[in-house]
């Protein structure tokens, strides 16, 4: 999500023809414990212990009463190129090429990353990259790995690839309203991204990431609508940021809501209140705040830690997700 936030909002502005840097990014999210929608309410409260029915002898899932905590940092460096620059003009104003590429690391994923991001005129984005990465176990984490049953996952090195394309149509009010304080930028966009893992079959589920584990080879499509202020000081932006997301294609009819099964058609909604500090011109911190859906499944399938054998009932929750933060520190952004 933190990813999606910068590339959606917070991405350094930059007024030079053309500018590239080295970049350092370390981001951190805390995932709030709750109660799993045990409680049957819309609302799933945080700190409190949810309650399963038996499942023996299935395995039950443990949850963590202190939540989780994940943490990756990157090396990246970035480079864009004014195209059709037409400063007078409002839809060839500030039009450019920009390239990302990076590599990640956290404790239990290595990453590569490239992104290639299209402006053909002022208010609309286009773009697409690609991703290959690793994982493996640790800390009491997995951070790739197939299902192998009952809750059990594989041990390990897995390898695993994604490809996201994407546009957006970005508006800012500053640009018929010169001023300081006239930054009131909207965007929507959407992506559609394809994640495969090579040692999963069609409908086999996997970790990715060090997720719950509702992963299946497949395309899924993200709607994103963001509603931003940026001013010119310390605390430089602020803004709301939703985000859907859901299987489509062969991936949705896996295991539907309809067929009993854990709810591969189910729409996850994510909402999240972000704010960008301005801590130097080459330092800033990036924070969001962000709630979430989930699917409610049966009292007696709930507990289960083998996804695949739980029954969703057509309903959902709303709990609070996660806190996230993220440090960027660019290198001689200046142009070259």
């Amino acid at each position: 999500m933190l990813m999606l936030l910068q590339t959606v909002l917070i991405h350094p502005n930059k007024n030079q023809d053309e500018v590239g840097y080295f970049y350092i990014t370390t981001q951190a999210a805390y995932y709030i414990p709750h109660a799993l929608g045990t409680f049957g309410d819309k609302f799933s409260p945080s700190f409190i212990t949810p309650q399963f029915n038996s499942v023996e002898p299935n395995e039950q899932i443990s949850p963590n009463t202190w939540g989780s905590i994940k943490i990756i940092s990157y090396l990246g460096y970035y480079k864009s190129f004014k195209l059709f620059n037409d400063p007078y003009s409002l839809l060839f104003k500030d039009n450019k090429i920009n390239l990302d590429f990076r590599i990640g690391l956290s404790p239990i994923i290595l990453l590569l990353k490239g992104m290639l991001n299209f402006t053909p005129i002022a208010f609309m984005d286009l773009y697409t990259g690609s991703e290959i990465g690793i994982g493996w176990q640790g800390f009491g984490f997995k951070g790739i790995g197939v299902h192998i049953g009952n809750g059990q996952y594989s041990r390990n090195l897995e390898f695993y690839s994604e490809i996201t394309m994407g546009g957006k149509l970005k508006f800012d009010l500053n640009a018929t309203l010169d001023g300081d304080w006239t930054h009131i930028i909207t965007i929507i966009g959407n992506n559609i991204l394809y994640v495969n893992n090579p040692h999963a079959s069609n409908n086999q589920l996997w970790k990715y990431k060090a997720d719950e584990g509702k992963n299946i080879n497949g395309f899924t499509i993200i709607p994103y609508i963001a509603l931003a202020y940026k001013m010119p000081m310390p605390l430089n932006l602020i803004g709301i940021l939703y985000e859907g997301k859901t299987y489509i294609g062969y991936a949705r009819k896996v295991s539907t809501t309809q067929n009993k099964g854990w709810g591969s058609d189910f729409f996850y909604h994510n909402l999240s209140l972000v704010a960008k500090f301005e801590i130097m011109e080459v330092l800033d911190l990036d924070i969001l705040f962000k709630f979430s859906t989930a699917p409610i499944y049966t009292a007696d399938t709930i507990g289960m830690a083998d996804i695949s054998k739980r029954i969703a009932t057509g309903n959902s929750y709303i709990y609070y997700d996660s806190i996230g933060l993220s440090l960027n520190y660019r290198f001689n952004s200046n142009p070259i």
